[in-house]
């Protein structure tokens, strides 16, 4: 009896120091090894998946597996980490959770053409074609730096209308040089538009929690319950991106991009 309390004592203890191990930090030169063995194992994917699809899919986890523990225990968060994640789960068939990733990726760089190309890509692929709402098209092309523009480029743009307009001012005011008052204007606006565009992204947009349907094909209800009546004619699937308005236990309330709204089980979605 007394020996098998020890076993059992010792396994416990094992399992917390692994869990401990694990849950530690990684250093620069781990985070660089896991880097380059992902690298590795996503380029040797790509070269056997036309004569070896299984061979390739090890591969791909191998990769994923490497990747995401950057991202989990590395605290390496960037555009390229989430790039490469997406491309994984691309060739992996999860349209979801790649659509998901470069979502994240864009986070940091919204105007990476490769990034856009296959962000673009992924979404075609969608079972649910829904359309945005036309106020939002709309806006998406009157203020199309907004939509565009990473939030450090459109700082760095602000930085530089913002000193060009008190350049311009000072020298006006103090008449060195002639400046024409709709080029100081313009530089006003221009400075004025970039920091409200800066301004909603910090004060608003950081409240609006978007994300993408990780599920492969989910019922929507009108309520936040299997009880309820589904939302629509058709579920919805993986790849559907939305706006989360309301959470309950086990349940979101979601809004799709033409405006429609329902909840979901939280587990058949991820948040960006």
């Amino acid at each position: 009896m007394r020996r098998g309390t020890l076993i059992v004592v010792f396994s416990v203890l094992a399992c917390l120091v692994i869990d401990w191990v694990l849950a530690q930090p990684l250093d620069v030169g781990e985070s660089i090894r896991l880097q380059q063995e992902a690298n590795l194992f996503f380029r040797q994917g790509r070269e056997v998946s036309a004569r070896s699809p299984e061979e390739a899919v090890e591969f791909y986890n191998k990769a994923l597996l490497r990747f995401e523990r950057l991202v989990r225990d590395g605290q390496v968060k960037n555009e390229k980490i989430f790039y490469n994640i997406g491309n994984v789960y691309f060739y992996l068939g999860d349209l979801g959770r790649a659509i998901l990733n470069y979502r994240r990726a864009m986070l940091y760089n919204s105007s990476d053409a490769n990034l856009l190309q296959n962000l673009e890509y992924a979404r075609s692929r969608r079972v649910d074609k829904i359309q945005e709402r036309q106020d939002t098209r709309i806006l998406r092309i009157l203020i199309f730096w907004h939509y565009d523009l990473s939030f450090s480029t459109r700082t760095g743009l602000f930085a530089l209308f913002f000193l060009l307009f008190w350049c311009g001012a000072a020298m006006r005011i103090f008449r060195r040089t002639f400046l024409p008052g709709w080029v100081i204007g313009l530089t006003a606006v221009l400075a004025l538009s970039l920091a409200a565009s800066l301004g909603y992204d910090h004060f608003v947009r950081g409240e609006v929690r978007e994300g993408v349907i990780v599920a492969e094909q989910i019922v929507a209800r009108k309520g936040d319950g299997q009880s309820y009546e589904p939302a629509f004619k058709d579920p919805l699937h993986s790849g559907t991106e939305f706006r989360m308005l309301e959470k309950r236990p086990g349940w979101v309330q979601i809004e799709l991009s033409d405006g429609r709204s329902c909840w979901v089980p939280d587990d058949a979605l991820e948040l960006i």
